[in-house]
């Protein structure tokens, strides 16, 4: 009696193993596929993070681009064409990459599971230009600008209507003086200014400060032109200029506003005139809901 009630329990004890075993290996299979589906949503988040802010530079001039760039970035980065979807928000100010997939799973199977599905959506947006640091010593006054043109960033001798009353569009940033200007317009102010900022003309057409400050900029370029040098990042010759809200004040020192920034390659230096052809592009500096001059700053919303 004793030895049967011994082999009985001894076998509910071994069931109890079993169960135990099953659910442990159950656990364990759980814990790992989901392990597995947290790795692959991790790589979908990181793929439209970076497709999202691949494609919005192009905004929003043209979505038909955005869309495309961003699209050929994520299969890049080994999604499927049918994995991905790409719209734009936000008054075409904003681009949205959503990329779903279905992955295959391993332990999951035996409890008649074969798949798990996982998705990552990101949306990045274009804000005008707020704030930044090393801005180059020109005023341009505001004005509607178009890809691509010429434009007048600092007037010389030989420009139409100069010299407008002493004031040729060069800025005082962090002191007076030809070299300060100088210093400022190789290497860009040092300090932060933002839209709404009053700062000082520099009177005078300072020909020799300006030709050393272009000179210096062209020589440190090889990028070969304006083509290759308005997407290469850092390329001493795409400045970002204060736009202000007016030039014509006397021939002394006075305040002008600054109203939005803007991007120019810097084109050709003569007589004291420097010229500029317009582009828009993203920059490094602070975002804000101002004017929009085509110096932008992108950054994720979700």
């Amino acid at each position: 009696m004793l030895v049967r009630l011994i082999k009985c329990e001894e076998g509910a004890v071994l069931v109890m193993v079993a169960t135990g075993m099953a659910v442990l290996l159950g656990f364990l299979a759980l814990v790992a596929d989901v392990g597995f589906l947290y790795l692959n949503r991790v790589q979908l988040v990181n793929a439209a993070d970076a497709a999202a802010l691949a494609g919005v530079w192009h905004l929003p001039e043209d979505p038909g681009e955005a869309k495309a760039v961003a699209r050929e970035y994520a299969l890049t980065n080994g999604r499927a064409d049918d994995e991905i979807q790409i719209q734009t928000v936000d008054g075409d100010r904003g681009l949205q990459v959503r990329i779903n997939r279905q992955v295959d799973l391993f332990f999951a199977r035996v409890m008649g599971i074969d798949r798990g599905r996982v998705g990552a959506a990101a949306t990045a947006r274009i804000w005008g230009l707020a704030g930044a640091r090393n801005i180059v010593p020109l005023g341009v006054v505001e004005q509607n600008f178009e890809f691509g043109h010429e434009y007048v960033l600092k007037a010389g001798s030989i420009t139409p209507g100069a010299p407008y009353t002493g004031n040729y569009g060069a800025l005082s940033l962090g002191g007076t003086g030809a070299k300060v200007y100088e210093n400022n317009l190789k290497n860009g102010y040092t300090g932060f200014l933002r839209v709404g900022d009053r700062v000082y003309t520099e009177p005078g057409n300072m020909v020799g400060p300006t030709r050393k400050g272009v000179e210096d900029r062209t020589s440190r370029c090889n990028h070969g032109g304006f083509e290759s040098c308005i997407v290469t990042v850092g390329c001493p010759r795409v400045v970002v200029v204060p736009i202000i809200d007016r030039l014509n004040v006397p021939g002394k020192s006075e305040q002008v506003t600054i109203v939005g920034f803007a991007v120019f390659y810097l084109q050709g230096f003569k007589s004291g005139e420097i010229t500029g052809r317009f582009i828009r592009r993203l920059v490094d500096g602070e975002k804000g809901d101002v004017p929009d001059f085509g110096a932008m700053v992108a950054a994720l919303v979700d």
